[in-house]
Order: C-alpha cells, then sequence, then structure tokens
C-alpha cells in the first residue's frame, strides 16, 4: 500500500506530515555547480578522485525514501522546514542521527511529536530500528492503531550573561577557512564589533535547546590509561553526595579569548565574567515517539 493512500484513507491522526530530508553529497556537489548536466557532474567528481558510485548511490536512497514517503511534505533545506514545524501534526526526520537532531532544534514546544528513519545501512541511536525503513507503512499502521510509546527526552536550555551575545556566532567548522585573515582586517573586525556590542544586552537566551543524551563512540580511539589517570586525580568535597541529579547548572568564565562550544559546532563569546546557566525542565522536552 502506497504512502499517498494511507494518509488519505482515514481523517485520523497525522494529517500533516513534515518529512526534513539530509542533503546528501551529490546534491550538495549538484548545487554548487547547477550548470552542468548529470553526465558532467560525474566527469568533474572523479577528476576530484570522488567516489561517484557511493554519491550516486546514496542519491538513489534518499530519492528511493522520498518515493515510498510522498504523501509527506518534504523539504531538505533546514531553513524552509522552520517555517513549516507549527504547521505540521508530526515531523518526521528522514537521515541519520545528525538529521534527527538538526531536526529536533526546530521543535520548541513538547508537544509536538518526532521520530526518525534511517535510509542507510548505517547504525543510528535515534532513530527508528532499521526494519521500518523498507516498510514505512508498518509505521503507520501502527501509529493509527495506537501502538507505540513515547519517549520525552530531556533538553537543555542555555541562559548566557556577557558582551557580544547578539553577534554572528563562529561555526567552529569554518574556523580554519580564516586563519590567513590580515591582522589590520582582524583589528578592524574587533573594533566594529566592540561598538556594535556596546548597544546590545548582556544576557541572552539561546534558541537552541541540546539533547540531554550521551551518544555512542564509533570509530574513536580511547586512551584508557589516560582516562583512569583523570579520573583518579578529580576532587570533590566529602559533603558532596556521590550521586545527585540538578535541574540547573551555573559556569562563569575566568578566561580571555574564550568561547562556549554548542551542539559541537556553535562558538558563543564566553570570556571574563561572562556566565551560562544550563536548565532542565518539563516544558523543554521533545517529544520523541519509539517504535519496538
Amino acid at each position: 500500500m502506497k504512502l499517498l493512500s494511507c494518509l488519505l484513507k482515514t481523517s485520523q491522526w497525522p494529517q500533516r506530515v513534515l518529512g526534513i530530508l539530509k542533503l546528501c553529497a551529490f546534491e550538495y556537489f549538484k548545487a554548487g555547480h547547477f550548470d552542468l548536466s548529470n553526465n558532467q557532474l560525474l566527469d568533474q567528481l572523479r577528476k576530484l578522485n570522488k567516489e561517484c558510485d557511493e554519491m550516486i548511490a546514496e542519491h538513489r536512497r534518499q530519492l528511493a525514501c522520498e518515493r515510498n514517503s510522498r504523501g509527506f511534505y518534504v523539504i531538505s533545506t533546514i531553513g524552509d522546514a522552520s517555517r513549516y514545524v507549527d504547521w505540521a501534526d508530526l515531523v518526521i526526520a528522514i537521515g541519520g542521527d545528525g538529521t534527527f537532531l538538526l531536526a529536533s532544534r526546530l521543535i520548541r514546544s513538547n508537544k509536538m511529536p518526532i521520530f526518525g528513519i534511517n535510509p542507510h545501512s548505517s547504525i543510528s541511536d535515534l532513530t527508528l530500528p532499521m526494519e521500518y525503513s523498507s516498510d514505512i507503512d508498518r509505521i503507520f499502521e501502527r501509529l493509527r492503531a495506537g501502538d507505540y510509546g513515547l519517549l520525552m527526552r530531556s533538553r537543555i536550555r542555555t541562559t548566557m550573561t556577557g558582551v557580544g551575545l547578539y553577534r554572528q556566532p563562529l561555526y567552529v567548522h569554518r574556523k580554519s577557512r580564516t586563519q590567513d585573515e590580515l591582522r589590520i582586517d582582524a583589528l578592524a573586525s574587533s573594533t566594529r564589533r566592540k561598538i556594535a556590542d556596546a548597544v546590545q544586552p548582556r544576557r541572552r537566551v539561546l534558541p537552541w535547546l541540546a539533547l540531554n543524551e550521551c551518544m555512542s563512540l564509533s570509530d574513536v580511539l580511547i586512551d584508557n590509561v589516560s582516562c583512569s589517570s583523570y579520573a583518579r586525580s578529580m576532587r570533590f568535597p566529602k559533603s558532596l553526595p556521590e550521586r545527585r541529579k540538578c535541574r540547573s547548572i551555573r559556569v562563569k568564565s575566568f578566561g580571555f579569548d574564550a568561547g562556549l562550544i554548542l551542539d559541537g559546532c556553535v562558538c558563543m563569546p564566553f570570556n571574563d565574567g561572562s556566565t551560562a546557566l544550563f536548565e532542565i525542565r518539563a516544558e523543554y522536552a521533545l517529544k520523541n515517539i519509539v517504535l519496538r
């Protein structure tokens, strides 16, 4: 049964579904060379020693997933997707954990349900099990029957005080591109920032809600000796209980030319005297649909 007929067959929930699709490598390369045909793109990729077969296979997997999901309103641009989140009854992230995290950042309410479908063979911690990727109709059959669970994933809200909080944040993966900036340009830019920062508020509630999750490691080398040595070197007062759950932590900076990195990529200025308050509340939670 096609998903389109599955969605139109009944007036039950969900009626409006927003699918957020990750832009695959082939589409990304094509967007930068829009004047080339597909054959010309392949020739260019081969000249660059890119793995064309894998990129094309990934592109076809994405198209197949979109065809199977043609009852959805599928968007591959996060900026466009943010305008339709409030319109939808359900948000579906089509991709791996990275796509799920990007989609979850768009959801501000704990009422909007979300789940992820991974069309690839990679292991994901946040998406539905792999068997559902090829049987999307089964997902909606279980949703309509009420045969699903809800996991309210806690999320962290960050509130900062300091200077320069409203300037354009630095994306750390782009930092290497600005290493050759001329000193005179850097000084002029710094002067302009100081003037702009002087008229901006010193408190900001950041728009990002970070999932309070511990992800599994993959292809990461861990030095067990160094980890053990670090753990033994930590000292805590005896009055501190061994285990205690908290809902807020406040951190104060005593550094200069420092930054606070959020979501692994966004760097906010965090210089001497600046503070960051991390809070977990029920209204910040993410309503995640799970199927066993």
